[in-house]
């Protein structure tokens, strides 16, 4: 009980120190990022720690992992600057969704975890080898790590996952056994939350009539009332549908579109230079926002490469091309910011 509480405080911290990042990257989303808070913070504190760690920049402990919380927690802070009344007030006005999203992953996590302690053995497929995997990174100074099965090698297989799992449980002080259990019910968990905010994020873009069978019914009835009470100032029509209509009965969609649109310009101001102006401001800084997304990336790779790299040539030029590639896009950031 007591691994299973640390590890739920853990992640749940976790969550709100990276939800105001998530909360200034994922403005389409409807919760903005809430739901997925806690696998985004650990996908980050994992690959900044990883970096750190094969670049020898920090040791596989305790100290290079607070230093990876540091960096998280310096985004996470650079977000909430920008965004600070936003987000007081989404979580005034989203209380509800916070605490489905805290209830629903307790629950999945509590149940699986549950599940696990009934069922704790690892044996079977692959198992056996993934907890050498999470032995062998705890047991390791630096990356990559240590292959217990293969003394004088390290991993030659895909690890990461194994990092964050083992990463929990240097953090929490659970046992490499304990934890693998532990990882099961955890991603069990996050899938439930993620796969929530997912049907939440498609079911608030979807139209009205997509999933409210009345909501056709009811469009039509409001544009017969309008049409009954159709008025131009100083000048009284009946409808622009009967005005609209052909000789045969019929109705003129264009002729009934120019009489509406003549109808709103008497009431109001259909200038949209200004609009569109902003639009396509917004829409350059879209288009920069991506580049430098892409950037990132390409600088993510560059150290990727550099890590995997066989001579010492290689290494040192992916790595100070992934420096490079990632300082330009911290300068194509600023520069947006301050557009």
């Amino acid at each position: 009980m007591t691994a299973f509480l640390s590890w739920y405080v853990l992640l749940t911290l976790l969550g709100l120190l990276t939800f105001p990042l998530g909360f200034y990257l994922f403005r389409a989303l409807a919760d903005r990022g809430y739901t997925f808070a806690r696998a985004f913070g650990l996908l980050i504190w994992g690959y900044v720690f990883w970096l750190f760690a094969s670049f020898r920049l920090a040791q596989n402990d305790l100290g290079g992992l607070l230093l990876g919380l540091v960096v998280l927690g310096g985004l996470s802070a650079w977000a909430f600057l920008n965004c600070r009344t936003e987000i007081t007030e989404w979580f005034r006005a989203n209380r509800a969704l916070i605490v489905t999203t805290e209830s629903l992953f307790l629950l999945a996590f509590g149940f699986m975890a549950f599940v696990r302690a009934a069922n704790p053995e690892i044996v079977g497929t692959e198992k056996p080898m993934e907890l050498m995997f999470i032995n062998g990174i705890l047991n390791s100074p630096t990356f990559p790590p240590r292959d217990l099965w293969l003394s004088g090698y390290s991993i030659s297989y895909y690890y990461f996952g194994y990092v964050m799992a083992s990463m929990l449980a240097m953090f929490t002080g659970v046992p490499a056994t304990m934890a693998f259990n532990l990882m099961v019910s955890l991603i069990f968990a996050l899938s439930a939350a993620g796969a929530a905010g997912a049907a939440s994020a498609y079911t608030a873009y979807m139209k009205p009539t997509e999933f409210m069978p009345g909501a056709e019914t009811e469009r039509i009835g409001v544009e017969l009332a309008y049409a009954t009470e159709f008025f131009v100032p100083g000048v009284a029509v009946d409808s622009p549908e009967l005005h609209a209509l052909r000789p045969d009965g019929t109705l003129d969609l264009e002729a009934k579109f120019e009489l509406e649109w003549y109808a709103a310009g008497l009431r109001q101001d259909l200038d949209a230079t200004a609009e569109f102006a902003q639009a396509d401001r917004l829409r350059l800084k879209s288009e920069r926002i991506v580049g430098m997304t892409a950037l990132f990336v390409a600088a993510a790779l560059l150290f990727t490469l550099a890590e995997v790299s066989r001579n010492d040539q290689g290494r040192r030029l992916y790595f100070f091309g992934g420096i490079a590639v990632g300082a330009a896009a911290s300068v194509v950031l600023l520069a947006l910011e301050l557009s």
